[in-house]
């Protein structure tokens, strides 16, 4: 079972300055007025037309009335006499420290990232196997939120079976520290308490929740799964999904060793695209070397050579396969003019992650056997698909929870082979028979002419494309509405009818209009 160690570091951008100017000032004369705990800190950036304004602020800063998104020349006067550290915010230092602090976290887990969402404050450890180096999670814990106070760090760590419920733990609970324990009904009873602001939505979605009266993820997770889509965004329902393991979310390691990539100059530009691909060939070697030391595969790879953009590669699973690498290499190089001879070449990976395959058993299923095999050659046939598509061009159609039915299916482009199905899309209802919807439909509604016998009955004559139809029987209505958070509501009453020489519509009458449209044909 899997298990992941989540870092946070709460306020982590006042954290580092914190740390940074105590660490300057750590030779010096120690100055009692400029003890931390009697000193406010606030951190500030420039915001549009309002000028500067707070974006982080202590404790202290806070008590006196200072607020995020205050501007600075009113932060100043609620401070007053208070002695205050000013500086001005750099994401940039916060990105390139936090992951330094990844770097040295390496001692714990070899597979370290950094979180994902903007702005980051949280580490991402996998911790599968290692509590036995601390004889229980708990040590590890402890020996964890030891070190890091040693450096004057304030965390809260979380251990967890997914990297959304580690996550939530530490944003959400009220303790410093939590261990659950891989059980399905643990998980459930730690994360269900926590705050809406803990799945890890944009804030602006939490804030809604929150107003609705949905103020933990248990208040969420009650919801009808079909109404969180279209109300709350489909990241909502994601996240929960990944939160309780139902769609896999893994995390990618931090680079290895700084960038891996490798690259030749040449001492006159060549080309012959023979020679350029036996230099690629060469280059893929030199890299695979490197990653093949950590276990890992290729995801992305960028190559450069002499275009204006590099090469962008991606595959839809890790692999270190170099006849498979080379082999989408070449395929996409066949579709690549170059606009003279090429000085130099440079590949870079640009994405690692740990292998999705594992090693199957003496007497493995045959159907489970199969079943691998086939997610595997699926894989390598996308990325040679890949290798002669644009990314846009390889999509797959996706269903979509909404009730209105130009809505209902959109494409996506395919980017990889999940190991699990998403459950963010339900089933068919049972109710539904192959009739319950055309195989063709239109991407608007047509409008139609159509007799009825009174202003709410049903269809008996309709005109469409300048011919006349009588209806000899007709099925419903079925009400579809929008609901009211649309900008505009929809309320529609559907028909499935059949005409007197045997062809099978699919109409409705906009209740607000009062008009009759056709919205597709059975086939």
């Amino acid at each position: 079972m899997k298990r992941v160690l989540c870092v946070r570091l709460p306020a982590w951008p006042l954290q580092r300055v914190r740390n940074r100017s105590l660490s300057q000032t750590a030779d010096a004369k120690p100055d009692p007025s400029n003890a931390p705990d009697k000193t406010a800190w606030v951190l500030y950036a420039v915001n549009g037309s309002r000028g500067e304004c707070v974006t982080h602020c202590s404790r202290l800063a806070i008590d006196s009335g200072v607020r995020v998104g205050m501007p600075v020349t009113e932060a100043r006067t609620l401070l007053g006499p208070i002695p205050t550290h000013w500086e001005r915010a750099d994401s940039a230092a916060d990105a390139e420290e936090l992951r330094q602090l990844a770097e040295w976290c390496e001692q714990f887990s070899p597979w370290v990232g950094v979180e994902s969402s903007e702005p980051a404050d949280s580490l991402l450890l996998d911790v599968t196997g290692c509590e036995h180096l601390y004889n229980g999670e708990m040590n590890l814990l402890k020996h964890v939120r030891q070190l890091f106070e040693a450096r004057h760090w304030t965390v809260r760590l979380a251990i967890a079976e997914t990297v959304g419920a580690a996550w939530a733990l530490t944003h959400g609970a009220h303790s410093k520290t939590a261990i659950v324990p891989p059980d399905t009904q643990a998980l459930r009873n730690a994360i269900l308490p926590l705050p809406v602001a803990a799945l890890r939505v944009d804030p602006n979605v939490s804030e809604t929740l929150w107003q609705l009266g949905l103020k933990t993820i248990g208040d969420v997770a009650q919801l009808p799964r079909a109404d969180l889509p279209s109300r709350f965004a489909v990241k909502t329902v994601k996240r929960l999904d990944q939160v309780f393991g139902q769609v896999a979310e893994s995390f990618a390691p931090i680079r290895p060793d700084g960038v891996i990539e490798a690259a030749e100059a040449f001492d006159w530009p060549i080309a012959d695209r023979k020679t350029l691909l036996v230099v690629i060939e060469r280059l893929l070697d030199e890299v695979l070397e490197t990653v093949s030391r950590f276990q890992v595969g290729i995801t992305q790879l960028q190559l450069r050579i002499g275009l204006e953009k590099p090469l962008v590669i991606g595959f839809a699973q890790a692999t270190d396969l170099s006849k498979h690498l080379f082999g989408v290499i070449t395929s996409r190089m066949e579709r690549v003019r170059l606009a003279g001879p090429v000085g130099a070449v440079r590949l870079r990976v640009t994405g690692i992650n740990r292998f999705t395959e594992r090693q199957g058993h003496l007497f493995e299923d045959k159907n489970i056997k199969a079943e691998r095999t086939a997610k595997r050659e699926l894989a390598r046939l996308m990325d040679r698909l890949r290798g002669r598509l644009d990314e846009d061009q390889l999509v797959r159609p996706q269903l979509q929870s909404d009730p209105l039915p130009e809505h209902a299916t959109g494409i996506e482009p395919i980017t990889s082979i999940s190991l699990k199905p998403d459950s963010s899309t339900q089933p068919m209802p049972s109710e539904f028979t192959p009739l319950s919807r055309p195989l063709t439909m239109f991407p608007e509604p047509q409008a139609l002419e159509v007799v009825s016998v009174y202003p709410d009955g049903p269809p008996l004559r309709l005109r469409w494309q300048q011919r006349n139809y009588v209806i000899n029987r007709w099925w419903g209505p079925e009400r579809i509405e929008s609901g009211w958070w649309r900008d505009q509501q929809i309320k529609r009453d559907y028909y499935r009818v059949e005409t007197d020489d045997g062809r099978w519509f699919w109409l409705f009458r906009d209740n607000r209009s009062n008009g009759w449209f056709l919205h597709g044909v059975f086939d």
